[in-house]
């Protein structure tokens, strides 16, 4: 069997801690995905709800609070866009990274 030495031992110590962290973006980005899903839902039902109100009232402004809500959920839905672009631009990184500690890796074997 093959002694491993340090700078190996290094290189897979880096792998792994790139996985891991990998697997940790690949989750968050999951629980985006479920959560956008529940946030379109309800931009969805709140501006039906303005729609509604802006056919069955004479009063336009009564259609204001829906579309309100509609708005924030919106900006929280382009918050959660926003964070999970960071977050894939991270896992590029990695996956960069990775194969670099892979070359290195051939290299020495």
């Amino acid at each position: 069997m093959a002694r491993v030495d340090g700078k190996e031992r290094e290189i897979v110590r880096a792998e792994l801690a790139g996985e891991e962290e990998k697997i940790k973006i690949e989750k968050d980005i999951f629980d985006f995905e479920k959560k956008l899903g529940q946030y379109l839902t309800s931009f969805n039902q709140y501006l039906t709800s303005a729609v509604d109100h802006l056919r069955s009232s004479p009063y336009p402004y009564d259609a204001k609070p829906y579309l309100e809500k509609a708005r924030f959920v919106l900006k929280d839905i382009m918050e959660m866009l926003k964070e999970t672009k960071s977050l894939e631009e991270k896992l590029i990184s990695l996956t960069t990274v990775e194969k670099k500690f892979l070359k290195e890796e051939q290299e020495t074997a």
